[in-house]
């Protein structure tokens, strides 16, 4: 046992609050909030190793040891449960203030966690908690505690390696309310917890967590997404930290793409950059929106984030972070290397046709073109416009749909479509002859372009639909005929 913890510390406390130490141990709840109101008064004079005994003493865990042995547990005695709860409090509020030594972590932390444990296994078994709602004062408690613990690297390591640890927090978040404006929650320091001790991003820690969730990943990633909300960046937090230590595990990213998390994303990136004082936040929602679209089914995912408020988004925070270079950085990324790819993915462009004029629109603020990503985004509007006209020409009700153009700028005759044959390796491409098509490919052309038509701009199978398949062919068209002044 660490020194500060042991119980001849009260008899060396000052007279003027020893009898208050004495009651705390001994008596019920009022003793020990006597205490807590005590302590709090002296935050800052009292001496840690007078107050910590009491808590330590009282968080002694031989009650629930003895009551997990039993298939009829016994009751506790008269208001343990009460006093261990202010116990949890006043330990929380100490560890905030740094009152606690580090070295007395680790003789804490196991009875913290096993009263908190018992409190989640037998809630609605044990007959002194059958009735009550006693998780949620437990559980605040307990993450706001152990959140301070964490910080010290050897008790971190010890949390960490605890049977269950993962699973309790699992289920501690999915208690937790929905509401975001909560004030009781601790989502902040829930955040902490999965942010930088879970390491989530290790399969096995990762399926200790969702065995808190019956619906398994499917469940995590529902809550996770709900979780993204236009709400507090307290409660958005928790849900960040998951998919950010995630990422890499491509079957939960899989999961949580399925479940919506592009749309949920771009809506939270919209809501920091309408705000002019969330540029913290607006960074750090930016890796998890942009890592799928390096992913396969790329493509998908950046229409949906168009359909969700992308373009809108964009111009928002180059107006209200003209200069901040992390966000320009990205934005610019978006504009220069993301967007183009979509410019021949026919569901891409169909929701930039719906959502460019009013993102233009947002982008005749001074500020904005002011702002150092104005010139990237007028070479965007450039490219979209283009990809518009492709539209307007795939759209026309007397566009030839049963004619092709041969590939071959040097010959360029329109043939029916059965009549020509196609560039086996892209698929895309139509010659009238093979003389034509190696005319193409030698004088290097094709050959420039064939790898990025296929392989850079189609992402997966999916993405090579009827209906794709005749857009592209739309697009090596309308160029050509664009070209020739056709």
């Amino acid at each position: 046992m660490h020194p500060v913890l042991r119980l001849q510390n009260i008899e060396q406390a000052p007279p003027s609050y020893r009898n208050t130490l004495r009651d705390a141990l001994r008596g019920g709840p009022r003793a020990l909030s006597n205490l807590q109101t005590l302590e709090r008064g002296l935050a800052g004079r009292a001496q840690p190793k007078h107050v910590l005994p009491v808590l330590y003493a009282t968080l002694d865990p031989s009650p629930i040891l003895d009551a997990s042995s039993s298939d009829t547990p016994p009751p506790f005695p008269d208001s343990l449960l009460d006093r261990v709860l202010i116990c949890i409090g006043i330990l929380a509020t100490m560890l905030e203030d740094s009152r606690v030594p580090s070295e007395a972590f680790s003789f804490i932390w196991p009875r913290l966690f096993d009263w908190v444990l018992f409190i989640e296994n037998y809630h609605d078994s044990h007959p002194d908690l059958v009735g009550r709602e006693v998780r949620r004062p437990f559980f605040v408690g307990f993450v706001m505690a152990t959140a301070e613990l964490v910080a010290h690297e050897p008790t971190r390591d010890m949390i960490e390696a605890t049977p269950g640890f993962r699973t309790l927090i699992g289920r501690i978040w999915l208690s937790f309310p929905e509401s975001w404006d909560d004030p009781d929650i601790p989502w902040h320091h829930l955040g902490i917890l999965l942010m930088d001790n879970l390491l989530l991003q290790d399969p096995t820690n990762l399926r200790d967590f969702v065995a808190a969730f019956d619906g398994g990943e499917s469940q995590l990633a529902t809550f996770v997404i709900k979780h993204i909300a236009p709400a507090s960046i307290e409660y958005v937090a928790p849900a960040m930290d998951v998919i950010l230590k995630t990422q890499k595990n491509q079957r939960f990213m899989a999961i949580l793409l399925d479940h919506g998390l592009i749309p949920a994303l771009t809506r939270l990136v919209a809501l920091y950059a309408s705000q002019k004082d969330a540029v913290k936040y607006l960074v750090e929602s930016f890796p998890p929106l942009s890592r799928p679209f390096e992913m396969p089914r790329a493509l998908h995912w950046i229409t949906q984030a168009l359909k969700a408020g992308l373009l809108d988004a964009i111009v928002l925070a180059g107006t209200n972070y003209p200069n901040h270079a992390g966000t320009i950085e990205y934005l610019q990324w978006f504009l220069a290397h993301v967007l183009p790819r979509a410019r021949v993915y026919l569901p891409a462009v169909v929701q930039i046709s719906r959502t460019l004029e009013h993102a233009v629109s947002l982008a005749a603020a001074l500020a904005f073109q002011k702002s150092l990503l104005f010139p990237a985004w007028k070479a965007f509007v450039a490219m979209a416009e283009d990809s518009l006209q492709y539209l307007a020409y795939y759209s026309r009700p007397d566009r030839p749909r049963s004619v092709q153009v041969c590939y071959n700028s040097q010959c360029l005759k329109v043939l029916p479509r059965k009549s020509t044959k196609r560039c086996p390796q892209c698929r895309l491409c139509h010659y009238c002859s093979e003389d034509c098509q190696r005319i193409d490919w030698l004088d290097g052309k094709h050959r420039r372009e064939c790898g990025d038509l296929y392989s850079n701009r189609v992402a997966s199978p999916d993405d090579l639909s009827a209906r794709n398949r005749d857009f592209l062919r739309t697009i090596v068209e309308f160029e050509y005929m664009r070209d020739r002044g056709m």
